[in-house]
């Protein structure tokens, strides 16, 4: 956003302005949002009119969730500032995705199209008169992310919106980014399709490998096999990666790679660790224990417009003194080439 400086930005209230949206409401209290936090949302919706949609709540540049972390009066000491015990936050879904390197595209507006190449020719070596024999030209595809609407929930007290020191402010902002972030995650690797996007686990041209039993190194590594005989793996910027289950996890820790070894399926603790030489990572978004193999850096998250937005509704939990916000985002996930991924047919906690 080239009107605002990052300067600017620094100093930018989240929890300011969802405490005056959530005012705003209340009989003889008149207000609305104020400030930079107003200047913000102006440009925001302006822009959003002139892609040709309207916007219902609140607007959040994503750049502005981004928490503070120095007291400086130029970024964030100027809020108010006390001793505070840290606060707990909700548990959530491990979102792991992005972690595991797939690439994000942000400030997307018409559909999103990924040209990718479907077919190659090989090499062919020929004497000095000679003609190649190539017969077929290389084939290309387009791989189309369309925006689906992301929505989660908070639930804040008055109180901490009152409060408006550093350490509240950094809690709300990583809470918000972390809702929309788990749904993401959560459609990455297992969306249904629909009015969600289609999950890994749902892809129908990866690689498959079914155990059909207590999983073994052997099975394990079939995945891998998958991955090779597809290329995958073969660029610089790869990131192959093992993802399942935290209870597939805990079965493979139990799991000798060869009898009588102490070495073990799962080498790591049941969040991280290594499974045939590469990572393994585990997260309750695989709700069947199944297994992905492959290259998440060819997974792509897209997300359309500049920010987030937020409603809110200060009456459904006002007996509890707490104010409900709706978060909502356009966002989608796929991949250029399914194959990119082998995937168990089966559970791998068997």
């Amino acid at each position: 956003m080239s009107l605002f400086t990052q300067r600017e930005i620094s100093k930018y209230s989240l929890t300011k302005a969802l405490g005056e949206i959530a005012n705003q409401h209340r009989p003889g209290f008149h207000g609305v949002v104020t400030g930079l936090e107003a200047e913000v949302h102006d440009v925001l919706s302006d822009r959003m009119k002139e892609a040709g949609r309207h916007p219902n709540g609140f607007l959040v540049r994503i750049e502005c969730l981004k928490s503070q972390n120095v007291t400086t009066a130029t970024a964030g000491g100027f809020l108010v500032g006390t001793d505070l015990a840290p606060i707990v936050s909700a548990l959530r879904s491990k979102s792991i995705t992005i972690a595991l390197g797939a690439q994000v595209f942000e400030n997307l507006r018409g559909d999103f199209g990924v040209p990718l190449e479907t077919t190659t020719d090989t090499g062919e070596w020929i004497d000095e008169a000679g003609t190649n024999t190539f017969l077929d030209e290389p084939t290309y595809g387009l791989m189309h992310l369309t925006p689906r609407r992301c929505v989660s929930e908070s639930a804040l007290s008055t109180q901490l919106l009152n409060q408006n020191s550093l350490g509240l402010e950094n809690f709300v902002r990583d809470s918000l980014v972390r809702n929309v972030a788990t749904a993401l995650d959560k459609a990455a690797i297992a969306g249904t399709g629909g009015i969600q996007p289609v999950g890994i686990l749902n892809y129908s041209g990866t690689g498959s490998v079914t155990f059909g039993a207590t999983a073994t190194r052997a099975k394990v590594i079939s995945m891998q096999d998958a991955l090779t005989a597809a290329n995958v793996g073969n660029t610089p910027d790869a990131s192959l990666a093992y993802v399942t289950s935290p209870t597939t996890a805990s079965k493979w820790q139990k799991i000798e790679e060869v009898a009588t070894s102490a070495k073990w399926l799962w080498d790591g603790n049941q969040w991280s660790g290594t499974v045939a030489g590469l990572p393994a990572r585990s997260t309750t978004s695989i709700t069947d224990n199944r297994v992905i193999a492959g290259d998440f850096s060819k997974l792509i998250i897209g997300l359309w417009g500049e920010g987030i937005e937020i409603i809110a509704d200060p009456y459904s939990l006002k007996a509890a003194g707490q104010v409900q916000f709706l978060c909502a985002v356009l966002a989608s996930t796929g991949t250029a080439n399914e194959a990119n991924f082998a995937v168990s047919s089966d559970s791998g906690a068997q």
